[in-house]
């Protein structure tokens, strides 16, 4: 029974403490209520390394995500691009245990700091149409420092552009769980798809929707798919492909 006990206070403990070490988990702290449960794992499933491109598209290093009220997305992608490992900027309850030696606290944070590369050249931005989710998404890249590679600006879905040739789209759109919304959401995906494909057609576009029938209104089946879960709701990762970088 003691173990028992001694096994669930580790349960809860040990997470904080693995933060940081585990390079690019989910950054929880820096995040207010409005962080979207369920999403903090995304640039990793991505697959979005050092250069914030998925492993497909080589040498394609800008990233466009729409519709991220918390700024959860492209302030994981920007920690992945310049190497921060979560947590560098804040302090762990674990540092004050009698049976870890300080020692290799300092380093593991050390470590962590040379393997940092705070001057790399990223080119990410964030949309969204709610002027005050824009101001926290701000708040939150500020926290964790990321706020000097990112770019957030209100911006509808319908405007999306870029003067760059390559770059990657991720979305995270209404997701219609009521036949009301569903039928906006519809016309949504439809209008998605013509701009995406107008304005953006040698990028790749990532959606992230539980609306089953995205596939159909988006006009496109999809190079891949994903099952997920956000915040306690099936949903699938709608992967595609744009051209390889020349």
């Amino acid at each position: 029974m003691e173990t028992a006990r001694i096994n669930g206070i580790l349960i809860d403990i040990i997470p904080e403490y693995l933060k940081l070490f585990i390079p690019y988990c989910q950054i929880t702290r820096f995040f207010n209520s409005l962080l979207p449960q369920g999403l903090a794992y995304i640039a990793p499933i991505l697959g979005i390394e050092g250069s914030v491109q998925p492993r497909r598209q080589v040498q394609a290093n800008h990233g466009c995500f729409y519709r991220d009220g918390s700024g959860t997305i492209p302030i994981e992608a920007a920690m992945i691009g310049l190497n921060l490992a979560p947590g560098l900027n804040r302090s762990f309850d674990a540092q004050y245990w009698s049976n870890i030696s300080q020692t290799l606290w300092q380093q593991a944070v050390e470590e962590a700091c040379d393997l940092a590369v705070r001057d790399k050249q990223l080119q990410i931005f964030g949309y969204d149409i709610d002027e005050d989710a824009i101001d926290a998404c701000r708040f939150h890249a500020r926290e964790a420092e990321v706020d000097h590679v990112i770019h957030f600006q209100v911006r509808p879905m319908q405007q999306a552009s870029s003067r760059f040739q390559y770059g990657v789209v991720v979305t995270n759109p209404p997701y219609g769980e009521r036949m009301g919304d569903k039928a906006r959401n519809a016309a949504l995906y439809k209008e998605m798809s013509n701009t995406f494909h107008k304005n953006l057609e040698t990028w790749s576009f990532y959606v992230i929707t539980s609306d089953l029938s995205f596939e159909q209104q988006f006009g496109r089946k999809a190079d891949k798919k994903r099952k997920l879960y956000n915040g306690g709701i099936l949903c699938y990762l709608y992967q595609y492909y744009g051209p390889k970088p020349r």
